[in-house]
């Protein structure tokens, strides 16, 4: 597994990572700034083996994750995660709250869309996953932030087959 960044913006981490294809990886998913509360894979597919120990006791829960999707992974907090990739590897994005027990809400867009979004009573920050795209007049490449605070808000225009993960928390 390569992580290709880890970014934080204040209230979450956000880490992007490519694993290879025939490859298994390993990780406890828990303590500040490590807990993954929620994955996305913008390309291949990972088998998730979630289990209470570093070896497999015959109690795991297996969740083949696909991608174009955001998966809520909040049940695997504390617990060790067993990534495998199959023939072709993949291209994650996991979101870490910070402190890990605050609530993030996550919606992950394909452009090309355009947009207003408005911040109410919570910041919102945009994530460019895949790029580029565009937020308050300024162009934000490949894993780029931008942040929307409270009772503001921001046009968003993304260009064909980008990513923006819109996070409020």
């Amino acid at each position: 597994m390569i992580i290709n960044q880890a970014t934080n913006t204040n209230s979450f981490i956000y880490c992007n990572v490519y694993q290879g294809a025939h490859e298994t990886t390993t990780y406890f998913n828990g303590g500040a700034g490590h807990y993954h509360r929620s994955i996305y894979l913008s390309e291949g597919s990972v088998e998730y083996t979630v289990t209470e120990s570093e070896t497999l006791d015959g109690n795991e829960i297996y969740l083949p994750l696909e991608s174009g999707t955001l998966y809520d992974i909040s049940h695997t907090k504390g617990k060790y995660v067993i990534t495998r990739t199959n023939n072709v590897g993949s291209v994650m994005s996991m979101f870490n709250p910070i402190p890990e027990d605050k609530e993030l809400d996550i919606k992950v867009l394909r452009g090309p869309l355009t947009r207003d979004v408005v911040a109410e009573d919570k910041r919102i920050t945009a994530v460019c996953l895949s790029g580029p795209i565009i937020i308050k007049d300024k162009t934000l490449h490949s894993l780029q932030y931008a942040v929307i605070f409270p009772n503001k808000s921001a046009h968003l225009n993304l260009s064909e087959h980008s990513l923006c993960a819109l996070v409020t928390g």
